[in-house]
Order: C-alpha cells, then sequence, then structure tokens
C-alpha cells in the first residue's frame, strides 16, 4: 500500500514538472538576452548600438562603459540583433528566445582596420600592340584610388574591380607603365602593364584602292610592316602569291581580273610581332573617279 501512494507521489511529482517546464517554454512569458561586447584584445566596448528587430518592432540600446548590455522583451520568439559601433565591422545575429529564457550572448567586434582586405588579383600584365580592355579583379571590403601617368592607360571602377583599357601602341618602342592602388588602412599595391612595339599591322594599298586607270602590275596588297603569309583564299579556292623582298606585299600572279569587276580575296598574315590578322580585301582593276573601299581588317 506503501509502494501505491509512492509511485501516485513521484508520478504526480514528474506531471507538475512536466506542466512547469511548458510554462517555461512559452513565447508568453517575458524574458531578455545580455552579454558584454568586447575587442579583439577582450576590453569592453562602449557605447555599441545594439539593435534589435522582432517582426515589426524594432528598438535599440547602448552597451555600458564597460562593453555590458541587456535588453528585455516582453515575449519570446525570432529576433535580430545588430551590434554596431563607428570604427568597427558590424555584426549580426539571429536567435530565438523561448519565453521565460534569460540568455547570454558575448560578442566581440574588430576594428576595421583589423577586418579589412585589399586583394589584386592580377599584378602583371603583357598586352599587344593592338590595344586591350581587361579587368584587374581587385577583391576588397574598403575604398580605394587609383593613379596612372601613362596618357595610353584609362582605369574606370567597376564596383570594386578596376577595368583598364589600353590604346594601341602606334609608336616603334615598346612601352610599360605601372598603375598604383592605394587603399584605405594603409593597404597598397600596383599593377605593372607592358605592351609589345607597334605600329599595327594595317593594309596600306591593294589593286583597286586608290588606282585610277588600268595598272601594269599584277594584284598586290601591301601592309604597314613586314609580315608572313599564313593563308590566302580567293572565290573559296587557295592563292598562289610571291612575297616581296621588303616583306610588305603580297602579289597574286594567277587572279586573272576582268575590268570592272572585284574579286574578294582573304589574307591571314603574321606580323613580325606574332599578332596574326585577319583582312578580306576586294581586289579590281579599274576604280573610277570615286574611290572603292572593300576591305575589313
Amino acid at each position: 500500500m506503501n509502494n501505491y501512494f509512492l509511485i501516485k507521489k513521484i508520478l504526480l511529482i514528474i506531471l507538475i514538472s512536466t506542466l512547469t517546464s511548458c510554462v517555461i517554454s512559452s513565447f508568453d512569458d517575458p524574458c531578455s538576452i545580455s552579454g558584454k561586447i568586447t575587442d579583439s584584445a577582450g576590453k569592453g566596448i562602449s557605447s555599441v548600438i545594439i539593435t534589435s528587430k522582432s517582426g515589426s518592432l524594432k528598438d535599440s540600446i547602448k552597451s555600458s562603459m564597460d562593453g555590458n548590455y541587456k535588453i528585455n522583451f516582453i515575449n519570446g520568439g525570432q529576433l535580430n540583433l545588430f551590434f554596431s559601433k563607428t570604427g568597427c565591422t558590424g555584426k549580426s545575429s539571429d536567435l530565438v528566445l523561448l519565453g521565460g529564457e534569460k540568455k547570454v550572448m558575448d560578442i566581440k567586434l574588430n576594428s576595421l582596420s583589423e577586418d579589412a582586405y585589399f586583394k589584386v588579383g592580377l599584378k602583371d600584365k603583357t598586352i599587344l600592340n593592338i590595344g586591350e580592355i581587361f579587368s584587374a579583379d581587385i577583391r576588397t571590403n574598403v575604398s580605394y584610388k587609383y593613379e596612372s601617368k601613362a596618357s595610353w592607360i584609362t582605369c574606370t571602377k567597376s564596383g570594386s574591380d578596376l577595368i583598364i583599357k589600353c590604346d594601341s601602341n602606334e609608336t616603334r618602342n615598346e612601352r610599360s607603365t605601372i598603375v598604383i592602388l592605394k587603399a584605405e588602412y594603409n593597404h597598397t599595391d600596383t599593377i605593372k602593364i607592358k605592351q609589345s612595339a607597334g605600329p599595327i599591322l594595317r593594309v596600306l594599298d591593294y589593286l583597286g584602292k586608290n588606282n585610277t586607270s588600268f595598272p601594269q602590275t599584277k594584284p598586290f596588297v601591301t601592309f604597314s610592316r613586314e609580315i608572313s603569309v599564313v593563308s590566302a583564299t580567293g572565290s573559296n579556292e587557295s592563292l598562289t602569291y610571291e612575297v616581296s623582298d621588303d616583306k610588305k606585299t603580297v602579289s597574286f600572279s594567277n587572279i586573272k581580273l576582268n575590268a570592272f569587276v572585284s574579286m574578294p580575296v582573304k589574307l591571314t598574315v603574321k606580323a613580325t610581332d606574332g599578332i596574326q590578322l585577319n583582312f578580306n580585301i576586294n581586289l579590281k582593276l579599274f576604280i573610277n573617279s570615286t574611290p572603292f573601299i572593300g576591305i575589313n581588317g
């Protein structure tokens, strides 16, 4: 009989504990969150703004002189806290508070200088004399400035990236420059750019460009610098060609042109600087007073 009452008493205690636990976990009861905000050295940070947001409700407080804070809520639920102070990297935290819960959460805030990063993905770039546009691929969380004294370089920002445009090199000399990058918190870097010598390979003359009468020469194409022919085709057939002694003119002895009829020729050539280009040219025996234009380079 005594055992019966003992078992009944134990079951009653368990039931009361369960009911009490349910009451504590209810979202309707008041709750709180507190803690200490410190720097990387463990020292408390004062006047940190702690903004709490729960649903449509929003409020904020400041940490004490020693970095302590405490926020009371009339009930539990989902919550977002954001810790911020000028000169520090802000920190956000999402959490759920149960009714009656007194949660302790310590926070460490780093200074902006500690968290600042500035990484340049491209340090050296070699470009052809025809010019190029490329991205320096900069990854950073701070602002920066750039400096370039070369007149043939144009820099623009796109987000955090730096877009660099290099003009064509019309000189016979190789040229180079350095883009200097200066970011906040003493971060610096450079981008070295080198461009091959020019001038750019172009077509200067060809049969049918400026001629105003029947020429006595065979069909030809003259370039601005020495070249080697990679391929020559006309009417979808390979053409026989000769290269002049100065390696600037390509002649076609097997092309027979009729007056007033043009023949499209595709030339793929390579300059001495290794640049390979395609040219589509219309060769023609006779040009009237209006110059005939027929080239795509």
